[in-house]
């Protein structure tokens, strides 16, 4: 998309939450080449291949993203849930990942959505009366996995890498003090924690503000 401009290319790796943002995120951005790499169900890692992922060509897909320079690439992964599997080695691959993309590239991580303990756009339309689906921002703020996703983030940083806080969309600035997946206006995730093109939007508004700084860089 947008290949006929010269600002720096945006390359977008991931699992299926990448995907999720693909489709808003082309529409609300258009002064950067945009290329989309992956959004199979598998994380993305420069160091290992998953065999098991739906892709076929991820062994060359990883020798041409290694190749990358002066790109700008967007990194969206789901974490949480595969923490105690030992074969992704989430709390080590991730960060020889980001600190490989970073060596010639920048980098936006988009940190952890997010979970809902029910699927969201199915408790709506299956309650005509519900209102809003919703729970206490410090269950999600304080749980085990959110704490060990956070220092492996804040491990992550340098000046060629930043973060898009997930938790501050829909935790905190949607209604305060709630992680909040549906309200009376809007459905922001639309199963577990996945974000619907109006949480999308959310999530690109905050990258519009990191891509704007990198475009004058």
């Amino acid at each position: 998309l947008n290949n006929d401009l010269d600002t720096k290319e945006i390359i977008f790796l991931g699992d299926s939450h990448s995907r999720m943002l693909l489709m808003p995120f082309a529409d609300k951005v258009k002064d950067n080449p945009i290329r989309f790499l992956t959004g199979d169900s598998c994380i993305y890692f420069t160091n290992i291949v998953i065999p098991d992922c739906k892709r076929s060509d991820k062994e060359i897909l990883k020798n041409s993203v290694l190749k990358l320079e002066n790109k700008i690439i967007i990194y969206v992964a789901d974490l949480q849930d595969k923490l105690d599997n030992s074969k992704l080695d989430i709390l080590n691959n991730v960060p020889i990942t980001i600190k490989d993309l970073s060596k010639n590239n920048y980098v936006i991580v988009v940190k952890q959505i997010p979970p809902f303990p029910t699927n969201v756009g199915n408790r709506i339309i299956k309650n005509d009366n519900l209102i809003e689906v919703k729970y206490s921002s410090n269950e999600w703020g304080e749980n085990d996995n959110k704490i060990k996703l956070d220092d492996m983030y804040q491990k992550l940083e340098n000046d060629r890498v930043f973060f898009v806080d997930t938790f501050d969309i829909f935790c905190e600035e949607i209604q305060q003090g709630y992680c909040v997946g549906s309200d009376l206006n809007n459905i922001y995730i639309y199963d577990d924690n996945h974000p619907s093109d109006v949480g999308g939007k959310l999530i690109i508004n905050k990258i519009k503000n990191i891509l704007k700084i990198l475009n004058n860089n």
